[in-house]
């Protein structure tokens, strides 16, 4: 399911970027445009221009530009479809799709999901068990309400909920809420409600946690769904995703009061995986809000082997580590210490893979240290930084006083466990690619790939329209599907060479510059000595002055 092109420039054409930012960040009016404190990387002095009358936004400090599109998605984390879906709803704008059966049907399910989710959270105002239960863990009103945290009664009150509000049977048993069209409950009768949502804030599914210790199983999730997958969901993202941007960082643990009661402390940027490993998608998830991470699981065996798990997978996607073991209190009962017993606990973190040299110092064992260099050698095999890896074979050969070369031919035995994914559907057609961008996205599936990656080193990274960007990544990480194949391949170009590859990177370049001068003079105007300083720079560096 595609959105068509004709929305999209319809959107493109309406909505305003002053109007979209001017919600998200405090914009000072500086001569025709508007500047403020970039909210995608650390400054003091502000280097984030909007210009209304051209309709962009630029940062002068991190390089970052584009539309009110490519800001949501670049601000929100969400995908270029859902900042269309939010402008299209923000600007009374009809979305129109290619498969309209399929979105049909994802739409009915969301809107039951969100009717269930109301009903949910209205019933725990009439029910003294659950609210007591909830009280009794230490959870306040306010943060209730924060999660819309709800309950399923035992009697018919669901049932006749449903009837009331005539809501299709089929679509329940498709949003995973009743288990058939016959049933006289829905599947989490009797439990508290978490209501799991997306990163826009709409409710995809549910868990369910039984009141009584007695009976199991404990916790109950939604099945996989069309709208719910659940390795590509983390519980409490919507609402941590603003502070951890903030503070640069996530802490992960595993269920929802690990979540609930930190966060109604004080410490916000949390969120849980919900008992199942961490996956690829979830990585890639936190990686749009920030570079590191906190994992505060248990120290027994089986929290260190999640550890570990997960580790290879962030470090595959270039974020950093943290392990804060947790030796006899989950992060549930530790907040009941409040906000400084739990930010001190984090404080003690330590880099996972200092963390694991640190216990190879301290182990005597022959059997226990190999394992330990086993997994040292296994974590960096899934590593994206190269420095790192080089750093961490430095220290382990001095370590373990074995050859460096030894230790990274033993390392290359181990395999990633990264999973190629396709996360982004692409909305753009191949005819808004410039012949240039054909010439270097069909040289990098054709030439020999040694020679064009020295060459693309040799340039750093080349960056234009946004389906170029999409492209290109796919291609260097392996992911291109088999149809965006046979598309680049069927792209009319001169004949490709190694010469001509070149040539287009370098014509990439500069016309990357002369849009970087464009943007410039359209957001400041000609008026600043400053700036006109900084354009004959740019200029003078495009004709090789």
């Amino acid at each position: 399911m595609a959105i068509l092109p004709e929305t999209i420039e319809e959107i493109k054409s309406v909505a305003n970027v002053y109007d979209v930012i001017s919600e998200y960040l405090d914009l000072k009016k500086v001569g025709t445009s508007y500047s403020a404190l970039c909210p995608f990387h650390s400054e003091k002095t502000p280097s984030f221009y909007v210009s209304p009358q051209k309709n962009i936004w630029k940062c002068f400090g991190c390089g970052k530009s584009g539309n009110a599109i490519s800001f949501l998605v670049e601000y929100e984390g969400i995908s270029y479809s859902q900042a269309i879906i939010k402008l299209a709803e923000k600007y009374g704008i009809k979305v129109k799709f290619s498969g309209k059966e399929n979105f049909k049907e994802k739409s009915q399910i969301l809107n039951i999901l969100e009717k269930v989710a109301k009903f949910y959270k209205e019933q725990l105002k009439f029910y003294p068990k659950p609210r007591k239960y909830l009280l009794d863990r230490g959870i306040n009103p306010s943060t209730i309400d924060k999660f819309d945290i709800g309950y399923s009664p035992e009697d018919d009150s669901f049932i006749k909920f449903i009837e009331k509000e005539n809501i299709d049977k089929n679509l329940l048993v498709d949003a995973g809420i009743i288990s058939s069209i016959d049933s006289k409950k829905d599947k989490f009768s009797g439990r508290i409600i978490f209501p799991i949502k997306d990163l826009s804030g709409k409710v995809i599914a549910f868990g369910g946690r039984v009141i009584d210790d007695n009976k199991s199983p404990k916790y109950l999730n939604s099945p996989e769904t069309k709208v719910y997958h659940k390795s590509e969901v983390l519980y409490g993202l919507y609402e941590a995703k603003e502070y951890i941007r903030e503070e640069n960082f996530a802490v992960i643990v595993e269920g929802y009061f690990d979540v609930i009661s930190p966060y109604q402390v004080g410490l916000k940027n949390i969120v849980a995986s919900l008992g199942t490993a961490f996956t690829q998608k979830q990585a890639k998830l936190l990686k749009k809000f920030t570079d590191k991470v906190y994992l505060m699981f248990d120290s027994d065996k089986a929290g260190k082997q999640a550890v570990v798990r997960a580790s290879k997978i962030f470090l595959s996607e270039g974020i950093e580590v943290y392990y804060t073991p947790l030796e006899d209190k989950d992060p549930d009962l530790l907040a009941k210490k409040g906000y400084k017993v739990l930010k001190e606990k984090l404080q003690k973190g330590e880099n996972f893979l200092d963390f694991l040299i640190k216990t190879l110092k301290n182990t005597e064992s022959r059997e226990k240290r190999a394992s330990l260099i086993k997994i040292v050698l296994d974590i960096l095999s899934t590593a994206k930084d190269k420095i790192l890896i080089s750093e961490y074979i430095n220290i382990l050969s001095k370590e373990t006083g074995m050859l460096k070369e030894f230790l990274i031919e033993e390392m290359k035995k181990f395999k990633s466990n990264k999973t190629i994914t396709k996360d982004e559907e692409v909305f753009i057609k191949k005819d808004k690619l410039n012949t240039a961008e054909k010439i270097v996205l069909k040289g990098l599936i054709t030439l020999d790939k040694n020679q064009v990656l020295n060459i693309l080193n040799n340039y750093g990274k080349i960056s234009f329209s946004e389906y170029f960007n999409y492209l290109m990544d796919a291609i260097l990480n392996n992911e291109l599907s088999e149809k965006e194949y046979e598309e680049i391949k069927s792209f009319e170009t001169p004949p490709i060479t190694l010469e001509t590859f070149e040539d287009a990177i370098s014509s990439l370049i500069k016309l990357n510059q002369e849009k970087q001068l464009k943007e410039k003079a359209i957001i400041f105007g000609n008026t600043s000595e400053e700036t006109l300083m900084e354009i004959y720079k740019l200029k003078k560096s495009l004709i090789g002055g």
